[in-house]
C-alpha cells in the first residue's frame, strides 16, 4: 500500500486538483474514485459517495491488463513462448478441418489484438441475436466462428482473444485466475483479500472484463509495473507489453485521441508518453513515467461516451502541472478536503411535491415495455415488469441505497421526484458487479400514465426500454 502526502510535496499545485475535480463535476461527469500518485506518494485519493476505499469497482477492461500480466508469468514459469500457436493447448474445441488462419494465430497475435476474427466471437450474430451455444461457452466460440482473415495482419479489439489467454492461465496452472494472480503478484502487494474475477458461463474467468478490485489496488499494481515491476514482473516483458506494437488509428477502438497512439500486449498507449489499462465506463489506470506519477480513475460514463474525454482532460490537467516540490499550501488543502467530503454520484433533478396519484394502481395492456402495472407514493415506486416486481424507495434530492432482484446489480441507488413539466422522474444507478443506469419517467393525465424507460449500460437486465400507456384501475371498474 502507497503512503499519502501532500500535492505540493511531490510537485502538484492543490488548487490544480480542485480545477480538476470542478471541471469534472460542472460537465456532470458521474465520476466514483479519482486518485493520483507520484514519486510513489498518493497526493489525492478521492470518491464520490456512495463509493470509498473499500468498496469494490468492477473495471471491466482493465481486467485485460492483468491477464497480460499471468500470461508473463507463465513464460517465466517455462510453461509457453509468446510465438506459441493457441490451437495446441485446445485442441478439443478445433473444427476438422482446422482452417490455417485459426491455426496460423499465436499468443503473440491475441496479446496485440491481432487475431483472426472481426469481433468479440461469443457476441456473434449482434446484440439480441447472440448464437445460444456460442453465448454459453466462450472459449468454444473463439475457435468455432470461421476465421475472416489471417491473424497478425491488424488490430481489432476482441475481448473472446483475451477470454481465452485467461483460460489458458487456468488450464496450464490448475488453478483460478485471481489465484494465480495472487500468488505471483497480488499478496506481494496487499492488494485486498477480497479481490475477484466474475466468471463466465461455464465457470471460467472473464479475463475479457471481470476484475472487482479497490481502486487503490489497482493503483499499486499500475505503479509497480511504472517502477518497472521491481523484480515481481519482468521488467523486458513489460518494456514491450506498454509500447506500441499495434497501430490503432484504423483499428476497432473508438474515437477518442488517446485510444489512437497504438496498443501493445493489453496495455494501451497515451499521450504524454504514457500507457493505460482502460475499461468500460471511465475505468483508467494511467502511467506517466515521464513525471513519475500514476492515475486511476472509476466512474459510469456509459450514458456518454464524451465523459471519457473529460475525464483524460481532468487528468492531463494535472499531469501538466507536475513539476519540482512546492510550498505548503494548507488553505487549498483544507479547500480540497471539504470539496472532496461533499462529492456524490449524481442525483435525479426531481424535487419533492404533493400528487393526486399518490397510491393509484396503473394497469397497462400489452406494451413494448411488458408493463403489467405500478404504483406511485412520496416515498416509493412499484412496478411489475413480465410477472416480475420491482420496488424502489426514493427521496428527492437523495441517493438511497436499494436491492435488486438481479444481485449482479445490487446495491442500486435511487432518486426522484417532479420535474419542472409536471412529470416524475426516477433515477436508479446500478452499482455491484455491473454497472449501469436505469432513468423512469412517468407522464400523469387524469386517469392516465405515460412512461419512458431508458436502460444504459452493459448489464443483465433487458428489456426497460421504450415507452407504455396505462390507466388507473378505479377509473377503469367505472
Amino acid at each position: 500500500m502507497l503512503d499519502h502526502t501532500t500535492p505540493e510535496n511531490v510537485g502538484i499545485n492543490t488548487e490544480t486538483i480542485i480545477e480538476a475535480i470542478s471541471y469534472l463535476e460542472a460537465q456532470g461527469v458521474p465520476m466514483h474514485s479519482f486518485i493520483v500518485a507520484r514519486k510513489g506518494l498518493i497526493a489525492a485519493e478521492i470518491y464520490w459517495k456512495p463509493w470509498h476505499r473499500d468498496k469494490l469497482h468492477r473495471v471491466y477492461s482493465c481486467t485485460k491488463s492483468f491477464v497480460s500480466l499471468a500470461i508473463s508469468f507463465l513464460i517465466d514459469d517455462g510453461l509457453i513462448e509468446l510465438d506459441d500457436h493457441i490451437t495446441d493447448f485446445f485442441t478439443e474445441y478445433l473444427p476438422s478441418p482446422c482452417p490455417y488462419e485459426l491455426d496460423d494465430m499465436t499468443i503473440r497475435d491475441m496479446l496485440m489484438m491481432r487475431t483472426c476474427h472481426r469481433r468479440t466471437t461469443y457476441k456473434e450474430g449482434g446484440r439480441g441475436n447472440y448464437i445460444p451455444s456460442f453465448r454459453k461457452d466462450w472459449v468454444r466460440s473463439f475457435f468455432q466462428v470461421a476465421p475472416d482473415h489471417e491473424p497478425g495482419a491488424f488490430f481489432i479489439y476482441d475481448t473472446s482473444s483475451t477470454h481465452v489467454l485467461g483460460a489458458l492461465v487456468e488450464k496450464l496452472t490448475g488453478i483460478e485466475l485471481i489465484e494465480y494472480l495472487r500468488i505471483k503478484l497480488l499478496d506481494k502487494l496487499s492488494v485486498a483479500e477480497s479481490t475477484y474475477i466474475l466468471k463466465d458461463p461455464e465457470g471460467v474467468s472473464a479475463g475479457g472484463s471481470g476484475l472487482m478490485i479497490r481502486p487503490v489496488d489497482l493503483l499499486s499494481v499500475m505503479e509497480l509495473i511504472r517502477k518497472g515491476g521491481d523484480g515481481i514482473i519482468n521488467e523486458d516483458y513489460l518494456k514491450e507489453a506498454t509500447s506500441s506494437l499495434s497501430e490503432t488509428e484504423t483499428g476497432s477502438c473508438g474515437t477518442e485521441a488517446d485510444r489512437k497512439c497504438g496498443y501493445g500486449y493489453q496495455f494501451w498507449r497515451m499521450s504524454h508518453n504514457s500507457y493505460a489499462m482502460v475499461g468500460l465506463g471511465g475505468q483508467f489506470a494511467i502511467a506517466v513515467p515521464d513525471k513519475e506519477m500514476t492515475i486511476v480513475t472509476t466512474a459510469d460514463t456509459q450514458m456518454n461516451p464524451g465523459w471519457d474525454q473529460d475525464i483524460m482532460r481532468a487528468v492531463w490537467m494535472i499531469v501538466d502541472n507536475a513539476g519540482e516540490p512546492k510550498k505548503e499550501n494548507k488553505e487549498k488543502e483544507i479547500e480540497l478536503k471539504r470539496i472532496s467530503e461533499s462529492l456524490s454520484i449524481p442525483v435525479s433533478k426531481g424535487k419533492a411535491g404533493k400528487s393526486a396519484y399518490y397510491g393509484r394502481k396503473f394497469s397497462f395492456k400489452e406494451n413494448m415495455l411488458g408493463l403489467e402495472s405500478l404504483v406511485l407514493t412520496d416515498k416509493t415506486f412499484s412496478m411489475k415488469v413480465k410477472g416480475s416486481s420491482y420496488s424502489f424507495s426514493y427521496t428527492p434530492g437523495i441517493n438511497t441505497q436499494n436491492t435488486f432482484p438481479i444481485p449482479q446489480l445490487s446495491p442500486c441507488y435511487v432518486s426522484g421526484g417532479w420535474l419542472p413539466d409536471d412529470t416524475f422522474s426516477l433515477y436508479v444507478q446500478f452499482s455491484g458487479e455491473e454497472q449501469g443506469t436505469l432513468r423512469i419517467q412517468l407522464g400523469f393525465n387524469f386517469i392516465a400514465v405515460s412512461v419512458l424507460m431508458h436502460l444504459n449500460g452493459e448489464i443483465s437486465l433487458e428489456g426497460f426500454e421504450g415507452v407504455a400507456s396505462g390507466k388507473c384501475e378505479l377509473a377503469q371498474k367505472r
